[in-house]
C-alpha cells in the first residue's frame, strides 16, 4: 500500500530528515510555509490526492513518495535546509547549482559516449526493475541492518521510487531528483531505515553458521 504525506507530515519529515533546529510551533509553521511555497512553485498544490486528515477530520491535500521528492529537490527549498541543517554533514553537502552543473558534466560526457556509437541502430533497452529483484535489495538492506543493529522498518515507497528513478534515469535528463536518489542508494542507514533508540552502538556479533 503506497503511502501518502500531508504537508504537515512533509514538513515534520523534513526537520527530522535534515535536522533542522527549533522545536517551537513557530518554527514548524516557518518549515511549513516553506514546504507550501515549493509546492506552490513546482505547480503541485492541487496535484495530490484529497482526504480527510484524521487529526483535523477536514479534508486536505495528501501526496505521493514521488511527489514529496520533488517537494524537496524544489530549487529554493534544497538549498534552505542545507543550510539550516545542525548536521555539519549536510550543512556541508553540495547546493543546488553543484548538483545541476554535475548533471550538466554527466550529459555531456553521455553525448560523447553517445557519438561515439558512430550512429548504431537499435533501441537501446532501458532496464526496469522487477519486484523480485526489488525484494532481494530490500531483503539485503534488510541483512545488513541485523548485522549491525536492529531499525525500523525499510520504507518501502522510497526504496521503490529511488530503485526506479537511478534504473530509467537518462544521462541528458537528468533532475536533482535523480542525484539525490543515487545518494540515497549508497547510504541506505538514515535514508530507508533508521536505528532504533533502545539500541548501542555496538554492533551484534555474527552467529555461527
Amino acid at each position: 500500500m503506497k503511502k501518502y504525506y500531508s504537508i504537515d507530515e512533509i514538513t515534520r519529515c523534513m526537520i527530522d530528515d535534515y535536522m533542522l533546529p527549533g522545536d517551537s510551533d513557530n518554527d514548524f509553521k516557518n518549515y511549513r510555509l516553506r514546504v507550501y511555497r515549493a509546492l506552490a512553485k513546482l505547480n503541485l498544490l492541487h496535484s495530490g490526492v484529497e482526504k480527510v486528515n484524521p487529526e483535523t477530520k477536514r479534508k486536505c491535500m495528501y501526496y505521493s513518495e514521488h511527489q514529496r521528492q520533488q517537494i524537496l529537490a524544489e530549487r529554493t527549498l534544497y538549498d534552505y535546509v542545507r543550510n539550516a541543517s545542525v548536521s555539519e554533514a549536510i550543512h556541508n553537502s553540495p547546493r543546488y547549482s553543484e548538483i545541476q552543473r554535475q548533471i550538466q558534466e554527466r550529459r555531456a560526457l553521455h553525448i560523447e559516449y553517445l557519438d561515439s556509437l558512430n550512429n548504431e541502430s537499435g533501441d537501446i533497452d532501458i532496464p526496469v526493475y522487477s519486484h523480485e529483484e526489488i525484494d532481494s535489495k530490500k531483503m539485503a538492506m534488510m541483512i545488513e541492518a541485523l548485522f549491525n543493529l536492529f531499525f525500523t522498518p525499510i520504507n518501502e515507497d522510497l526504496l521503490t521510487d529511488d530503485l526506479e528513478r537511478v534504473s530509467n534515469a537518462d544521462d541528458l535528463c537528468l533532475q536533482i531528483e535523480d542525484i539525490e536518489a543515487e545518494r540515497r542508494l549508497s547510504n541506505p542507514e538514515g535514508n530507508y531505515y533508521e536505528r532504533r533508540n533502545n539500541q548501542t552502538d555496538q554492533p551484534l556479533s555474527l552467529l555461527p553458521v
